[in-house]
């Protein structure tokens, strides 16, 4: 299916794919601005078409990434709502959890991370819980220090599942997404989702307290009109939480075109440290704390990281190369100014 979803037919991206060599250009970054952006030499593979290599351009000014030739709206759209994508498969199963042990105890993990590191009360917890919330903080997330509030929005929430946890721990959140199959079956979960976009005019200003952006930032078209939107909506001194793959970690320096963090073509712009700190604050934000932190990008680079004895592996691996602060991914903790 996916090897038709995002063109159509081969002969049309085919073709697509030819025109743009013929006549590329690359676009201006989209987190800068700077229209010098140069062709790197990487042709990463897209998972979802198969064959067919991308090309990435890279800002001479904040050293972003981005993205050749650039899927339409309409392309990236089918593509979200076919039910395939990570983030909704859950959802497509009409809230049928049909999971292996492994995938059962990544979900009760992030459970545990979720009410420990996210509850706005003090949380009763077992020993081997609290053990296991701290063992997967880097990768399952977790929240600014002084976070004060009950209004959360979760963008990109596919089919609800933080949005669900979050409120069992105390919060009022609801969640933003653009796939209308995920939203559907969030719906019949009972969960508050919203269908759209961070730049659609779905919330009055001001209303929310933290605004979670969680492997987000990559996909849209507009990473600043996105972060200027989430301004808007925080309210003073409401925390601004983002995560996304670091284009310049060890192991996408290691791994090079074979990094599954690169994504293409779902994934747009390729940030670092330097241009998401820069997105943040050209936005308004008072940065708090920017941290490495490894989210699983290793496991889905390498032959055997699909087996369930793989991911065990690469878990271990990835505290280890969090302790010496070089995590694939880049969580952000940044605040809307009280005044």
């Amino acid at each position: 299916m996916l090897n038709t979803l995002f063109y159509g037919s081969d002969q049309l991206l085919s073709d697509k794919w030819n025109d743009w060599m013929m006549n590329s250009e690359s676009s201006p970054c989209a987190v800068c601005g700077n229209p010098g952006c140069v062709d790197t030499g990487m042709r990463p593979t897209s998972p979802y078409k198969q064959g067919y290599k991308f090309a990435l351009f890279q800002c001479v000014s904040c050293q972003s990434m981005n993205t050749q030739p650039s899927p339409s709206d309409a392309d990236l759209s089918k593509y979200y709502d076919s039910g395939e994508y990570y983030s909704t498969k859950e959802a497509t199963q009409g809230g049928v959890r049909k999971l292996g042990w492994l995938d059962r105890l990544r979900r009760y993990a992030r459970r545990c991370c979720v009410k420990y590191y996210w509850g706005t009360q003090p949380q009763t917890m077992s020993t081997l819980d609290h053990a296991i919330a701290t063992f997967g903080k880097n990768r399952f997330g977790w929240p600014p220090d002084s976070l004060t509030g009950s209004r959360m929005l979760d963008v990109g929430c596919g089919d609800g599942t933080f949005i669900q946890e979050a409120n069992e721990v105390g919060w009022d959140a609801i969640g933003l997404e653009t796939s209308s199959v995920a939203v559907a079956n969030a719906k019949k979960l009972g969960i508050q989702v919203v269908q759209g976009e961070l730049t659609d005019d779905c919330f009055e200003s001001q209303s929310f307290d933290v605004i979670r952006i969680w492997s987000v930032l990559e996909h849209v078209r507009d990473p600043i009109a996105t972060l200027n939107k989430a301004h808007n909506l925080l309210r003073p001194g409401g925390w601004l939480v983002v995560q996304v793959p670091n284009a310049k970690s060890t192991i996408a320096k290691l791994l090079g075109e074979r990094w599954s963090g690169w994504d293409v073509p779902v994934h747009l712009t390729h940030f670092n440290k330097k241009s998401l700190e820069l997105a943040a604050t050209s936005t308004g934000f008072d940065m708090a704390t920017v941290h490495n932190a490894s989210t699983g990008t290793l496991s889905s680079s390498i032959a055997y990281g699909g087996s369930s004895a793989g991911r065990i592996i690469v878990v271990f691996v990835d505290k280890l190369i969090d302790a010496m602060g070089q995590g694939d991914c880049i969580v952000l903790f940044a605040r809307r100014p009280l005044q």
